[in-house]
């Protein structure tokens, strides 16, 4: 797939993106606007494996795994949830994208040739990931004990289970 027509892809998901967004605001249309996302993130992710200039049959079997996993994970979590608990669920999934972005950070880091970032006169240049590595670090360490003020009574007074030097320590 050309670089062209990968990016037409991506601007397409990004529209059908903004246009949940847009759904989602309203119970109205919030089907469509699931929709949308849904389509936004198949296109999204075909456009990826499509997009991948060396992945034999052993790198798109793991994408598959990884993808029925994640989902079979998702849709057990969603039907055990109850709507009352629903922004505990949305802080949980959100401090697990936070770590999903720590680990490509990571990745990145550990493997710049894979990620085109490593400048052509020599050594890597580590920047990418070292601008990027502390905010979802930050982000997957304050978000998931945040959702338990929500499920503790007024009447306790509430303690965050890790210390804030262990959360700000991600961020170095």
């Amino acid at each position: 797939m050309s670089a062209n027509l990968a990016a037409i892809g991506y601007l397409v998901a990004a529209v059908c993106f903004i246009l949940a967004l847009r759904g989602l605001s309203s119970p109205a249309s919030s089907r469509m606007g699931n929709r949308y996302g849904m389509a936004g993130m198949v296109l999204a992710v075909l456009t990826t494996l499509l997009a991948l200039p060396h992945a034999g049959v052993g790198g798109y079997l793991a994408i598959l795994v990884a993808i029925g996993l994640g989902g079979a994970t998702g849709y057990t979590v969603a039907q055990r949830i109850q709507m009352t608990a629903m922004p505990q669920l949305v802080a949980a999934f959100h401090s697990l994208v936070g770590l999903a972005a720590v680990f490509v950070a990571a990745g990145a880091f550990l493997e710049p040739q894979e990620f085109a970032i490593t400048r052509p006169d020599g050594p890597t240049s580590p920047t990418p990931a070292t601008v990027t590595r502390p905010v979802p670090a930050a982000t997957s360490t304050s978000v998931m004990p945040a959702d338990r003020p929500l499920r503790l009574s007024t009447s306790r007074r509430y303690q965050a289970p890790l210390p804030r030097a262990v959360r700000l320590s991600a961020l170095s």
